[in-house]
Formats: structure tokens, C-alpha cells, sequence
């Protein structure tokens, strides 16, 4: 790995997240244009965080499920007798 490859994947979380100005985010992407293991690298990276929010976000089925604890919850409770 070159210097600058580590420089880079260094950097990338920052990169992603879009905490670097313009003109860094040029150089970044020009690397990646020219060095097709980073670039590779930063794909599988993007794609591992875009299954990661995915799974974080809840399905219909999961608020449905939700939903409806809550009202059997907020239900008053039978006095037994």
C-alpha cells in the first residue's frame, strides 16, 4: 500500500460523511479514479453502511407490531374479582 493509499483510507470515514471541503473531495475521488483497490475498497465500505442503515431501520411489520403492544398497554387493566 503507497503512502498516499493509506493517507486516503485513513481519511475515509471523513470523506463519506462529507466532513472535508471541495477541493479534498476532489483529490479523493481522482484517487479512487486511479487506484482500483481503494476504490474497490471504498464501494464495499459504502455498501456495508448502506446494509447497516438498513437494517437499523424498522419494517411496517416491526411498527405495526409496535403499535399494537402499545394500545394492549395503555389499556386499563381487568380488576380481578
Amino acid at each position: 500500500m503507497s503512502p498516499r493509499c493509506a493517507a486516503i483510507l485513513a481519511q475515509v470515514d471523513a470523506f463519506l460523511d462529507h466532513e472535508r471541503g471541495a477541493l479534498e473531495r476532489l483529490r479523493f475521488a481522482a484517487h479512487l479514479a486511479l487506484c482500483p483497490p481503494c476504490d474497490r475498497y471504498v464501494r464495499q465500505l459504502q455498501e456495508a453502511r448502506r446494509l447497516l442503515r438498513l437494517a437499523a431501520t424498522p419494517s411496517e411489520s416491526d411498527l405495526a407490531a409496535a403499535r399494537r403492544l402499545a394500545v394492549a398497554h395503555a389499556r386499563p387493566r381487568e380488576a380481578k374479582g
